[in-house]
């Protein structure tokens, strides 16, 4: 094996010639650079060295997937456009509609200028003062389908509200417009119910017991303060406390009625102050114009334009600080529903609409992108109440028109030892007036075989009554018995 030798690189001296060049290549001018020649770094122009610069930043422009175009003017089109389209949304949805004219929803009668009244403060007394049923087994039943021990025991329990509700009814200074009512929201006690429960119960412990003409005065106050309370238009509440009120007591009279033993000039008595409690459109129609007042006055506060004495609670209610609340819009949406309210009470039941979606309408929620959502959510948490007014009303005047009818036709039962051939024979010695059915422009029904009196009721439609205990319990067909066949003379 034959051993190659190291090749040794050594560095050529700097006088030692370059070795010449291959054959068949030019010769380049053989030039020596010194050491300091060789190493002298190359001068840049300005010029090259901002073009450089560029081109470095260019590149990482690309590279990181920022290089923008320049905007063209169709892109500033569209941004301007944009902008227009936000500022005209914005607008639509900040901007309120002006004041409208709420002239046709003033009440009509004036304030009560007495300087101090005391029916307020007795009625709260009252109320404080009505035991509660806890009973739940009670409370599911009518007052007449109670114990004679559970009537007692509860009486004795109601007996100071009792003789309060007496003190308060023997008042005459009712004062229902005073500015005083304004102060405390009276129809939102809880104790209504057991007001209802309590006169009821007083009613049905007395007939049980024979004492007929008192049960028949206690069903009478219940009339009483259903009027009394139906005045009352500081509060929307109001209106379905008298309604309620009113219920319970022609109740009441259609069960004592049915088996009374009275004469017939007592019945011509009693008769007659019911009538004086007669549902009334005339009063419904200015509840219609008190409940927008009122929610003018809660809206608006001082700046509503009414006394501000008669601010509810006595100052300016607070509202939710809601975006898109457009407060004369919100108005606007009440001053129509009030109108139509009051529209729809003027016109018989059989007359009323159906297609506009008024009566009993269920309470809609507003899209979130509705302009005015927060004002139009305020108004569906409130248009309950004179929504379901119209219906209540007409049912309220076919009670009261059956219980009349009930007590002219045993009055006539009491005289003439015999039921009359018609109800219309009763008219003008026994009723005043023709009474008609609310619900069909004609006269009530009357099944004499049955012994009931009934109305077509909320659905138009007469099925030939349906009796049942509590009698006038069934929108859809109110019905009282007459008793007539098991009647007997009152003693002499």
């Amino acid at each position: 094996m034959v051993k190659k030798k190291p090749v040794v690189v050594t560095e050529k001296a700097a006088s030692e010639p370059d070795p010449a060049p291959a054959p068949g290549f030019p010769q380049a001018p053989q030039t020596r650079k010194t050491k300091e020649e060789l190493f002298r770094p190359v001068p840049v122009t300005p010029t090259q060295e901002t073009e450089a610069g560029k081109s470095r930043a260019q590149r990482a422009r690309l590279r990181a997937g920022r290089a923008r175009p320049a905007a063209s003017w169709g892109t500033l089109f569209s941004l301007g456009l944009g902008a227009l389209g936000l500022l005209l949304l914005s607008w639509i949805y900040w901007h309120d509609a002006p004041a409208k004219s709420d002239e046709d929803l003033r009440v009509e009668l004036p304030a009560d200028q007495t300087p101090v009244i005391h029916s307020h403060v007795k009625l709260r007394t009252f109320l404080d003062s009505v035991p509660p049923v806890e009973d739940l087994r009670l409370r599911s039943l009518p007052p007449w389908d109670w114990d004679t021990p559970s009537l007692s025991e509860h009486l004795r329990a109601g007996g100071t509200a009792l003789d309060n509700l007496r003190d308060l009814l023997e008042d005459e200074d009712w004062h229902p417009l005073h500015s005083a009512w304004c102060h405390t929201d009276h129809s939102a006690h809880a104790a209504w119910p057991h007001v209802i429960f309590l006169i009821q119960a007083q009613s049905a412990y007395l007939a049980r017991r024979g004492n007929e003409m008192e049960a028949f005065t206690a069903a009478l106050d219940l009339a009483e303060m259903s009027r009394r309370v139906m005045e009352m238009w500081s509060w929307p509440a109001y209106a379905r406390v008298a309604q309620d009120l009113g219920l319970g007591a022609a109740q009441s009279l259609a069960v004592l009625l049915k088996d009374t033993r009275l004469d017939a000039p007592t019945l011509a008595a009693f008769q007659e102050q019911y009538t004086a409690c007669r549902p009334e459109t005339a009063i419904m129609r200015q509840y219609c114009a008190a409940f927008y007042t009122h929610q003018k006055k809660t809206l608006l506060g001082a700046r509503s334009g009414e006394p501000l004495d008669t601010l509810p609670g006595g100052i300016q209610q607070p509202r939710h600080a809601r975006v898109f609340f457009k407060v004369n819009e919100t108005l606007a949406l009440f001053a129509n529903l009030c109108r139509d309210a009051r529209d729809e009470i003027s016109r018989p039941a059989y007359a009323a609409r159906t297609d506009t979606g008024l009566v009993m309408d269920e309470p809609r929620s507003p899209l979130f992108y509705h302009p005015n959502s927060a004002g139009a959510a305020w108004f569906e948490d409130r248009a309950a109440l004179l929504r379901q007014l119209p219906p209540r009303h007409h049912l309220a005047q076919c009670r009261h028109g059956l219980v009349l009818s009930l007590f002219a036709l045993r009055r006539h039962l009491a005289e003439k030892q015999r039921p009359p051939e018609s109800l219309e024979a009763l008219v003008p010695e026994w009723l005043a007036q023709k009474l008609t059915d609310p619900f069909t422009g004609n006269a009530f029904g009357c099944d004499a075989a049955r012994g009931l009196l009934y109305s077509a009721g909320a659905d138009l439609r007469a099925d030939g009554g349906r009796p049942g205990l509590p009698p006038l319990a069934d929108d859809l067909e109110p019905t009282v018995e007459t008793g007539i066949q098991s009647a007997r003379r009152a003693p002499d």
